[in-house]
């Protein structure tokens, strides 16, 4: 793995477990939060996370069940209030896209996939404030991608990324949950 790409996730774990998470616990229905680096081998962790697109565990202990999670965080000032699916790869690569579509298609031979998916958007890495997160259910996620619902846009490396507005979402009768990162300084 590129050195580039193992600090945006280990960054991105960081500061899903430092911010983001306590905001969004109550719209997941609460529990604990496990990372996925902190619990398996390295090769496994790779796996799960290429493969099924896990990156961090709810254990809700009271019910004695867990779920798996999609987490993405992005930084800069501005929350763009989206999720972002990479649609194609310019080297042809298979994308997140690709995979749990596959997955979602072949519900019945039991291949695992996140639950619940959260996009969060963190003033600066390490550091900042959360602006906004939103929350999902990625099989519902998945299934607006592959009507064809959300919009596309090229990035400066040829790769193609669908973009989903979390108000254009909701306004389609799909549950999103948001939480302001100003929510939560309210409320302390």
């Amino acid at each position: 793995m590129r050195s580039e790409v193992a600090r945006d996730l280990s960054d991105s774990a960081y500061d899903f477990s430092r911010v983001v998470w306590p905001a969004v616990r109550h719209l997941c229905g609460g529990g604990e939060l496990v990372t996925v680096e902190s619990v398996v081998a390295a090769n496994f962790q790779k796996d799960l996370d290429t493969m099924s697109g896990i990156d961090a565990w709810q254990v809700i202990r009271d019910s004695s069940v867990m779920r798996g999670l999609a987490t993405r965080v992005q930084w800069g000032e501005k929350c763009w209030r989206t999720f972002t699916i990479r649609k194609s790869r310019f080297s042809g690569a298979r994308t997140e896209y690709e995979k749990r579509c596959y997955a979602i298609n072949n519900l019945n031979r039991g291949f695992l996939i996140p639950h619940l998916t959260i996009q969060a958007y963190v003033t600066k890495r390490r550091t900042g404030e959360l602006l906004e997160a939103a929350v999902v259910e990625t099989e519902e996620l998945f299934r607006y991608l592959m009507d064809g619902l959300a919009g596309q846009r090229p990035a400066p490396d040829g790769n193609i990324f669908f973009y989903v507005e979390w108000d254009k979402y909701r306004q389609s009768g799909l549950k999103l949950h948001t939480v302001a990162g100003s929510d939560m300084k309210e409320a302390a």
